[in-house]
């Protein structure tokens, strides 16, 4: 029971950790102090930022009592978006199993979305023949044991010779899983 909760706390920490990572602030204290609003807006108009993007700016920014120049920032974050707007950063996002946001003019918005959909679903599929792999790769070393007489942790021989043949099966669906997507990756 001790152990259990000790468990429990340390998961927890770790969480509180993650947490805490990821609520650090967007800008330096040298940043802030600098005031280079245009730049900072265009560096955000690069990564494809929403125009709420400034507040967490303007949070980390508060405790040193700057505020940062919301017009300077908006131009410098439209000149950064035509940077992110393109089809070459919709189809790396894609790739690379990142989402792309909804900052695009409209006339390009559809068109780029498309774009990174197409790449973020042979990103999926690349993922999932890596699991299935590592998954058939598994089930073939389970059955080469079973076949040369280890029984696993299975206490009769009925119930391995029961396993064996379900694996057989799941070889068989993930070999079949893993052709398919591989031609739909080599369609698309």
């Amino acid at each position: 029971m001790a152990r259990k909760n000790i468990k429990n706390i340390s998961l927890c920490c770790f969480f509180l950790y993650l947490l805490s990572a990821c609520a650090t602030a967007s800008l330096s204290k040298e940043q802030c102090l600098s005031g280079n609003w245009e730049a900072i807006g265009y560096n955000d108009g690069v990564a494809g930022r929403y125009p709420d993007y400034i507040n967490r700016h303007q949070e980390a920014c508060a405790e040193l009592g700057v505020i940062p120049d919301f017009q300077a920032w908006q131009h410098g974050r439209k000149q950064g978006l035509p940077h992110y707007c393109t089809e070459t950063n919709a189809r790396r996002r894609g790739q690379e199993g990142l989402g792309f946001n909804a900052v695009c003019p409209t006339r390009q918005a559809s068109r780029l979305q498309r774009i990174h959909d197409k790449a973020y679903q042979r990103y999926k599929r690349q993922r999932e023949i890596m699991w299935d792999k590592q998954s058939l790769e598994r089930y073939r070393n389970e059955l080469s044991k079973l076949r040369s007489g280890d029984m696993l942790h299975f206490k009769t021989e009925s119930e391995a010779r029961e396993y064996m043949l379900k694996i057989q099966k799941e070889i068989i669906t993930l070999e079949r899983k893993i052709r398919a997507n591989q031609h739909a990756n080599n369609i698309y």
